[in-house]
């Protein structure tokens, strides 16, 4: 399956069990079942030497409202 990806996002592909961070805007291959779930908003450039298994920290920045 291909799609268009945009550099930052942020893709969970449930077979694998893997968290994907896409470095590059463009058209890719991916996984059928992978799901958009997120965009890095900073630090991306961080990534660029990462190669596989790259530790990184998720922050939410949505906020949760209670009635």
């Amino acid at each position: 399956l291909y799609r268009w990806l945009e550099a930052g996002d942020v893709g969970y592909a449930p077979a694998e069990r893997s968290l994907v961070v896409f470095l590059t805007d463009g058209a890719g291959e991916v996984a059928s079942d992978m799901v958009r779930v997120g965009r890095v908003h900073s630090g991306l450039s961080d990534l660029s030497n990462c190669v596989l298994e790259c530790e990184v920290a998720l922050v939410s920045t949505a906020t949760r409202t209670t009635s």
